[in-house]
């Protein structure tokens, strides 16, 4: 009974709902001239969160191209064509999929931001937290949102290029397979190639779509070459949580 009531709780589920913990958003206004506590300072939900490193090094990058030209060239060494095409697009499949599904999944339940006293912790889907203390923190400045390409070039590639070539593709692996050119399960290996594909294509459009909501973000560097971009309707609220103006 101890576990299903901590679940509970955790829930926020109550008889006496006045006991349940609720979370919120404290505006920066109201902590002007307060303290800020040491935990559950301030909370942001259902934001959009960029979190990665500033850039590769040139030895792991070059390690990481020789490494997958080894294994293409090694697997057309020893395989037949037939099954390197089906083994090929299966690696493929296997290495888009998971990608596309956890970028998806990202923008569509969006990011937790919590920021205390001393921390600012990041919290996304099918990713551990990321926790960096404000003291590692060198800059954080407001940045304009530019698009990778205009929003009429990415109307043309999505509503005209992809799909035509879409059809286009398919048809031609249809109609080999037809022909008996290929097998059934060299077919279905190719199906889910292109068809990871589009939706890679896909879920990059959306991504562009919907941090073009936001005309203005959030750009942190941290001294351990981490950056993180937040997309907020405020981002000059989050700025002052962290003891910085913009």
């Amino acid at each position: 009974m101890h576990f299903v009531n901590a679940l509970k709780e955790y829930l926020g589920w109550c008889p006496n709902h006045t006991m349940a913990p609720v979370k919120k958003c404290v505006p920066w206004s109201d902590m002007e001239s307060k303290p800020l506590p040491t935990r559950g300072a301030y909370v942001n939900d259902g934001i959009l969160v960029d979190y990665g490193r500033t850039g590769i090094s040139m030895p792991v990058f070059i390690g990481l191209v020789a490494g997958a030209i080894c294994i293409v060239v090694i697997f057309s060494l020893i395989l037949p064509f037939a099954t390197y095409r089906v083994a090929s697009g299966i690696l493929m499949c296997g290495l888009l999929l998971p990608v596309v599904l956890v970028i998806l999944a990202r923008d569509l339940r969006g990011a937790r931001l919590e920021i205390t006293r001393d921390t600012l912790v990041i919290r996304r889907p099918l990713s551990w937290p990321v926790v960096i203390q404000k003291e590692e923190i060198e800059s954080v400045e407001i940045r304009d949102y530019r698009p990778p390409m205009p929003a009429w070039l990415q109307a043309i590639l999505f509503l005209v290029l992809i799909p035509v070539s879409t059809v286009y593709i398919l048809s031609y692996v249809y109609m080999q397979f037809v022909s008996g050119e290929i097998a059934s399960h060299s077919f279905i290996t190719s199906l889910g190639f292109y068809m990871s594909i589009v939706l890679l294509f896909t879920v990059g459009y959306y991504r562009s779509r919907i941090r073009s909501r936001y005309p203005r973000y959030l750009f942190i560097t941290t001294g351990t070459r981490k950056v993180a971009a937040i997309y907020t309707a405020n981002p000059e609220e989050v700025a002052g949580m962290l003891g910085r103006t913009v």
